[in-house]
């Protein structure tokens, strides 16, 4: 299911219920009938409440017992009784709220709430109707049901304006009574009309909501046609507009994630256009000033702006440079002063003000900032369907009018979208056949660290080495399409050998062949000066091979960065914490949708920590090359040298045969030696330079003395010229 069908099935299912709300709404209680209840209510409640009032009148007469005078005091409370005050009819409903009449609005009105009014419902009852006093033409001051009177007091509540409590006499209690008796066929009958009405306005209420969603949905299905992105990711940020689309206007805050150029800030923005809300977007030279003081105000006058103009959209980008973890070595006393300026201002459940934060560093985020936000979204590099679909809408804004080679999304597996971007311009009006080649030029110059000349013809290694090397370099390659077919991806392998056999070299050669990123680390990299530190080093560390993903993550000599914690190697507190943290690090590869791949070299398995030994889903031995490759690498190594001299098939046994033993390090460090012998004789005239055999066989006895012998090897015998 692509975007589109997807927006149009939820509004096809919003439809479908707003339907079935204008047909309950039509059987509901109508205007007209409203209006003839309205007739008979009036007058009955009107006649009542004269009735009530004369009552009273000569309650008070009677009372007063002084002639003339007592008739004066009872026609006054009678006046003030009518001129005041009124019989109302109040239905207390099953959700807490009232609906009474008369209402101010004469037609059906919408329910409303009578502050701190307590007023059960009967078991069984969805609604209760009253005969309420009213005084003022605000809350009552009591209620009748029956033979039962409940005072403001008994309510919860005071009387307004003054505040205070209301007394009811014997004599007031009892006409009440009397006049609810007379007025209970009114009371049922707004039994019904109450139920009707609160139905009526909770349907107006609904049908409104649905109809906002509606143009939530419609809106952001035009604004969304240039978004790509994984529909689960779409469903959730559709149901925030939705909630930004409602009567409150309020979304969860929401933190997106991801590596970058892949269209944090975009999908903010769209999300406002689709929302029809406005944006505000705010970053570092926004709120982090030069100054202690100028921050806090900055924070401040945003807020402000920003509270101004709701409903509307705060983005934050880049929060991770932002709301550093305060009281961390690696933040500074201005973040810290934006980071407690933003807390007073945001409470996490702002009305009116979505705020949407954008980062790919979430681990160095403040937590206090962290837990407000309610919700978190994570933008990894596009899938296989989403990189096709952002190329074709790049090289058709770009012009080009070819078409894409087959092959076009699995060849770009872990682009993100502005490399994408980036490819699609550089390749319009190109070929399909040049298609590779550009994507090699892209990835090179984001990883400056392949080798574009580590191929499988310049690996010298044993062929079963080579081929577990290709098949590990076929999975990574195309990740995605082996893994829907069921295939389990390596996460983690350890390449073991003497040193100098080019383990470091095999890492390459993979990241090259298949496109990855290439990531190196030492003990130097990941060991920290104090507590804390080695392991922030891990976690960023990964997070640089995440944001080139898919990658390698090669760790040389991992014998040293990560020994054993059982007494047979080193157990200071900060290697404890670096192998700790690479632990964790190791266990989440699994659970990251953006892949990243262990490679790691060892001279001395059995030095490394077991824990992490055990991480490794593969082990490969790297041996010393054999003749047959110590010549396939002297016929390189001469190729490379542009030297002048054609080594025969012989020559090259030769030296192969002497250089038993030796690594590929030492070998590279014997040609070095034999050039700068070459180098010396054609000081005077640079163009007599050529590396000869004679070169090499005349610094073989120096070579030898700089390698290191193994017990197991064997010491190179070396002619005498």
């Amino acid at each position: 299911m692509n975007f589109e069908t997807h927006i149009e099935a939820r509004i096809s299912k919003i439809q479908t219920e707003l339907s079935a709300c204008h047909r309950d709404l039509s059987l509901c209680i109508q205007p007209a009938e409203f209006t003839e209840f309205t007739k008979e209510a009036t007058a009955r409640l009107g006649a009542a409440y004269g009735k009530f009032c004369a009552s009273i009148k000569w309650k008070v007469t009677r009372d007063w017992a002084a002639g003339t005078d007592s008739l004066k005091m009872g026609n006054q409370t009678k006046e003030y009784l009518r001129r005041n005050g009124a019989f109302r009819l109040i239905a207390a409903v099953d959700d807490g709220a009232f609906v009474r009449f008369p209402a101010e609005s004469r037609g059906p009105n919408s329910s409303i709430d009578y502050p701190r009014l307590k007023i059960g419902l009967k078991r069984t009852r969805a609604v209760q109707s009253y005969l309420s006093l009213d005084f003022e033409n605000e809350s009552p001051i009591a209620i009748c049901e029956g033979d039962r009177v409940e005072t403001i007091r008994q309510m919860g509540a005071r009387i307004p304006k003054s505040g205070k409590p209301v007394e009811i006499t014997g004599h007031v209690r009892k006409a009440l009574i009397e006049q609810a008796t007379e007025l209970s066929s009114l009371l049922t009958e707004f039994d019904k009309v109450a139920l009707g009405v609160l139905r009526r306005d909770r349907l107006k209420m609904q049908i409104d909501s649905l109809q906002k969603q509606i143009r939530a949905l419609t809106s952001t299905k035009v604004a969304f046609k240039s978004v790509h992105l994984p529909i689960s990711l779409v469903s959730e940020i559709l149901d925030q507009i939705v909630r930004l689309a409602g009567p409150s206007h309020s979304a969860t805050p929401l933190l997106v994630k991801g590596p970058p150029g892949n269209g944090k800030t975009f999908l903010a923005q769209k999300i406002a256009e689709a929302g029809s809300v406005t944006f505000h977007k705010a970053g570092v030279n926004t709120l982090k000033k030069s100054n202690l003081g100028e921050s806090a105000v900055a924070v401040q006058s945003l807020w402000a702006t920003v509270r101004a103009s709701t409903p509307c959209i705060l983005f934050i980008d880049e929060c991770d440079a932002i709301f550093g973890t305060r009281g961390s070595a690696k933040t500074d006393a201005i973040s810290e002063e934006v980071t407690n300026a933003f807390l007073a201002e945001w409470s996490g459940k702002e009305e009116g003000v979505w705020v949407v934060g954008a980062t790919n560093r979430r681990d160095i985020i403040d937590d206090a900032i962290l837990s407000r936000f309610g919700m978190e979204l994570e933008v990894p590099n596009p899938d296989h369907e989403c990189r096709a679909a952002i190329l074709t809408q790049e090289l058709r804004i770009a012009g080009h009018q070819g078409q894409l080679p087959d092959n076009a999304a699995r060849l770009t597996q872990g682009m993100s979208g502005r490399d994408l971007s980036t490819l699609a311009h550089r390749f319009a009006g190109r070929t399909p056949a040049e298609f590779p080649a550009i994507i090699r030029h892209i990835r090179s110059a984001a990883n400056p660290t392949v080798d574009e000349d580590a191929t499988w013809d310049t690996l010298v290694v044993s062929d079963d080495t080579k081929s577990r090397l290709q098949t590990t370099c076929a999975l990574l390659r195309d990740a995605e399409g082996w893994a829907k077919r069921g295939v389990t991806l390596p996460s983690a392998i350890l390449l073991e050998g003497p040193a100098g056999t080019g383990k470091t070299q095999c890492a390459r050669t993979i990241a090259n062949e298949g496109g990855l990123g290439f990531v190196k680390a030492t003990l130097a990299d990941l060991k920290g000066q104090f507590l804390g530190h080695a392991a922030a080093n891990v976690r960023d560390l990964f997070e640089k091979a995440r944001a080139v993903s898919p990658s390698i993550l090669f760790i040389d000599e991992i014998d040293i960065v990560t020994p054993r914690r059982d007494g047979a190697g080193s157990t200071d507190a900060l290697t404890q914490e670096m192998v700790s943290q690479l632990l964790q690090e190791m266990n989440g590869i699994v659970a990251q949708r953006r892949q990243v791949f262990v490679l790691a070299a060892t001279n001395h398995p059995e030095k490394i920590d077991l824990a992490i030994l055990s991480r490794f889903t593969e082990r490969i031995d790297v041996p010393l090359p054999i003749l047959e490759d110590r010549m396939r690498l002297m016929k390189l190594m001469l190729d490379k040298a542009k030297s002048k001299t054609n080594a025969s098939s012989d020559d090259l046994l030769m030296l192969g045969q002497i250089s038993e033993g030796m690594s590929h390090r030492d070998l590279k460090n014997w040609f070095s030696l034999a050039q700068r012998r070459a180098v010396g004789r054609a000081i005077a005239d640079p163009d007599l330079y050529n590396l000869t055999l004679d070169d090499l066989m005349s610094t073989i006895p120096e070579a030898a003395k700089c390698k290191p012998h193994p017990k197991n090897s064997v010491r190179p015998s070396v002619p005498i010229r």
